[in-house]
Formats: structure tokens, sequence, C-alpha cells
């Protein structure tokens, strides 16, 4: 007995195969997305501490010094 795989369904986008699902809009955002000195990416795995690398980087940045006024939504 063979299984089949299923294929996502796709459209393609500037020539790249995007699932259907994700917004032709965002995907032409992020393709015509320029970086600028300054900007930082945080990168973790999934369940990894990317919250406490969030607040890491926004320690270094502002040198250690607290947030004011910071609320959660």
């Amino acid at each position: 007995m063979t299984d089949r795989i299923k294929r996502m369904p796709t459209r393609p986008i500037n020539g790249i195969p995007v699932p259907l699902f994700l917004a032709p809009m965002c995907i032409k955002e992020v393709l015509e997305y320029k970086p600028i000195p300054g900007d930082v990416f945080i990168h973790t795995y999934p369940k990894c501490g990317s919250n406490w690398m969030q607040n890491i980087a926004l320690y270094i940045f502002r040198k250690g010094r607290e947030v004011e006024n910071r609320q959660i939504s």
C-alpha cells in the first residue's frame, strides 16, 4: 500500500509558490522589505525563550532601564 502525500495548494507570487492561506499583500510586503541600519531580528526556536530574548534585547537597547508604563493587555 502506498501513502500519497497531499500537497498544500499554492499560488505563485513573484515566481514563488505561496500557500493560499497567506494574504498576497503580506507576502509582497515581505518581499519588498529593505532592512535599514539599526534593524534587529530576534530569532529563536518555538517555545525556547522568545519572550526572554525580546526582553533581553529591550534591556540592552535601554541600557538596563525599566520601561515606564508597561501595560499587559
